[in-house]
């Protein structure tokens, strides 16, 4: 049995990709708390790279 991954990020500067989150798919669709939690964790990176 093959084990699938999703990764969740988002690009920054048009030069870097920032990963916010990986998990193992078990179906097509992407859980909506899995997207949350990325979107959570890419709230959280902006906010701290804009208060440095």
């Amino acid at each position: 049995m093959t084990l699938t991954f999703r990764l969740l990020g988002f690009f920054e500067n048009d030069d870097l990709v920032i990963l916010t989150h990986g998990f193992q798919k078990k179906s097509q669709k992407t859980p909506k708390r899995e997207i949350a939690l990325a979107q959570a964790r890419r709230s959280d990176y902006l906010r701290r790279m804009n208060h440095e």
